[in-house]
């Protein structure tokens, strides 16, 4: 824990905690100083996690396994965008991510559009 509060104090950014923050947004602030990044939302940890991905790195994703989070990251991805990996990596999440953009975000169990865009069919010029 003292190692976690040392990185809060390294860290540039400083994430408001609020008193009726829950345990699972107190985590992803936590997330927020480990990478550094503008917000606590999946999608800003996600990014920097993807952006340190694409240079080789993986330093940020380690201080998770380091602080014990690593499991809530993983949990978070599977419940949020439906990521549904026995061993996941960032990796893996990027490619199933592609996979699924490619198939139009429609789900194994349902088949229907997950995405929000509305499909519509082609005209025919005349």
């Amino acid at each position: 824990m003292i190692q976690f509060m040392m990185s809060i104090l390294e860290s540039m950014r400083w994430p408001s905690f609020a008193l009726g923050d829950d345990a699972k947004v107190l985590r992803a602030k936590m997330f927020q100083v480990l990478v550094k990044s503008s917000g606590h939302t999946f999608t800003d940890i996600i990014r920097e996690l993807i952006a340190e991905n694409t240079a080789n790195k993986h330093v940020k994703l380690d201080e998770f396994a380091t602080y014990g989070l690593e499991q809530f990251l993983w949990d978070g991805l599977a419940k949020i965008y439906g990521y549904p990996a026995t061993s996941p990596t960032i990796d893996d999440f990027v490619l199933w991510m592609f996979s699924r953009a490619i198939e139009d975000f429609v789900t194994s169990s349902t088949c229907s559009p997950r995405s929000h865009r509305q499909r519509t069919p082609p005209t025919k010029s005349p």
